[in-house]
């Protein structure tokens, strides 16, 4: 067995059973917060054309790419997911589409590409906003004619997988600061799903919390320790800046920490002042809760009249809350 086909033989096994695509769906449809992206996707979850997968770092996008892999078609076949912000311009195009023996420095042995790895089954190309422009066009053309060419190869192979790009920037930015091709924007946003941070669905905060505890308490060979409601209330109000990643490695630091049943509100303090994070007082985070349901009131309502209407109060108070909130006037 080459290096490449080792390098991903364990993943590639894992994803073609059955119960390990389950888990991913379980995982995805119990949050509450995500249902409305979960309808839209609903209807493609079998289209074979390329889909978008937008949201900031760590607000699962790679799981998500794995559920619509599980719900698809495709489910029997292999799942490959590739951070291409990893790679240099030259390794990427090596990753992605392989290698002849002799094609660069190092290249001892003729490698098969995860196009190839992805056969019958998904691709998912992460960070694909952080690809040059050279490789932009390269992996266009790679989209438009479901062929790949080796690096240091001459002949083209025809690829059959589906493809799901990731990204965590405003495509549309991109274009504008000429970082992104105007051709493969076009090309690339046709089915384009918005996942959203933690902290637009707080409500899936439990629901995650127990499922990831229940999970590391598992590798760890204990026995799932339960969150106390204080525990789980310092949980709820952070802001998560890094989304459900931060959650997770945050969780997984506090169950090994963990030496009882119970997870404590001290634990969870204990663990945030070792990893530098703020802890709010209950005032701050009502505080920061109520800025956010109205800044996301204002710019879903098309004046301040709708927007008090839709919050339940008169205008006056509406505008004495953003005034003590810092939100301007749209």
């Amino acid at each position: 067995m080459n290096y490449s086909e080792n390098k991903y033989k364990n993943s590639l096994d894992a994803v073609k059973n059955k119960s390990f695509n389950q888990n991913y769906i379980e995982d995805v449809e119990v949050c509450i917060g995500l249902k409305s992206v979960i309808e839209e996707l609903e209807l493609f979850f079998d289209v074979e054309e390329l889909k978008l997968l937008c949201g900031k770092t760590g607000v699962g996008k790679e799981y998500f790419a794995h559920y619509i892999h599980a719900k698809s078609n495709r489910a029997n076949g292999s799942f490959v997911a590739i951070n291409m912000a990893c790679f240099s311009e030259n390794l990427l195009l090596s990753e992605l589409c392989g290698h002849e023996r002799g094609a660069f420095s190092g290249a001892s042995s003729k490698e098969i590409g995860l196009f190839q790895h992805a056969e019958n089954g998904t691709i998912f190309l992460d960070e694909f906003n952080s690809i040059s422009h050279v490789n932009q066009g390269k992996i266009l053309r790679i989209i438009e004619e479901r062929k790949v060419t080796p690096v240091g190869g001459l002949n083209p192979i025809k690829i059959n997988c589906r493809i799901i790009i990731g990204v965590n920037e405003n495509l549309s930015d991109m274009v504008k600061a000429k970082t992104l091709r105007e051709d493969l924007y076009y090309r690339i946003n046709a089915l384009e799903f918005i996942i959203p941070t933690l902290k637009e669905r707080r409500q899936d905060i439990p629901i995650l919390a127990k499922r990831i505890v229940s999970k590391i308490a598992k590798e760890k060979g204990a026995i799932t320790p339960v969150i106390t409601n204080e525990a789980m209330m310092l949980l709820l109000v952070q802001k998560w800046y890094g989304n459900v990643r931060e959650l997770y490695n945050i969780l997984y630091n506090i169950v090994y920490n963990c030496h009882d049943e119970l997870i404590t509100a001290k634990l969870v303090r204990d663990i945030f002042k070792r990893k530098n994070i703020p802890l709010l007082t209950y005032k701050e985070a009502l505080v920061n809760f109520e800025k956010e349901i109205i800044e996301a009131t204002l710019l879903s309502t098309p004046s301040i009249s709708e927007s008090a209407k839709l919050l339940g109060i008169g205008r006056t108070t509406l505008r004495d809350k953003m005034k003590r909130l810092g939100i301007n006037e749209k």
